[in-house]
């Protein structure tokens, strides 16, 4: 399953969370996968108000109640990212949203329910939300830097009726 949205968040959102990672105090996660790919993650607070927004709009949306498990901001530039992997996340289900789009290259692509490649051109507040069985990876940047917000939710499952 994948949906893509638009304007999840505002513009001031949207630059808030960009303006979130670049506290000098604010250093990424350099994540090596593989030996020659990283990526540059920025934890960003578990306060802001894009987790609230998004639990609702999720609740609303899928009438499923999720839990915002992890998020941070990508970075990706023409140094990292080079060979990214076909890979699951280990999520109930991911919402990835674009921050920028002054950057050439950096396409989300996935592998479709026919065993096609599809790429999605990202997009300034475009936001693809996924479950964990779609198989994807991020193509390299060729020029600018690509920021993302990458959000991680698990369902909240009821395991008790209620009359209620």
């Amino acid at each position: 399953m994948l949906d893509m949205v638009f304007d999840l968040f505002t513009e001031n959102d949207r630059i808030s969370l960009l303006e979130s990672i670049k506290d000098k105090n604010v250093l990424p996660r350099k994540i090596m996968i593989e030996g020659a790919n990283y990526y540059n993650r920025f934890p960003i607070p578990k306060h802001l108000e894009h987790k609230k927004l998004m639990e609702e709009f999720l609740h609303e949306k899928y009438l499923r109640t999720y839990l915002l498990k992890d998020s941070w901001i990508n970075k990706v530039t023409i140094d990292t990212n080079k060979e990214d992997a076909y890979h699951f996340d280990m999520s109930n289900l991911t919402i990835v949203t674009y921050l920028n789009d002054d950057f050439e290259g950096g396409e989300f692509e996935y592998i479709d329910d026919f065993n096609s490649k599809v790429k999605i051109t990202p997009q300034k507040n475009l936001s693809l939300i996924m479950n964990g069985y779609l198989k994807h990876r991020v193509l390299p940047v060729s020029k600018g830097e690509r920021y993302s917000l990458v959000s991680f939710f698990d369902v909240i499952k009821k395991y008790k009726n209620t009359l209620i």
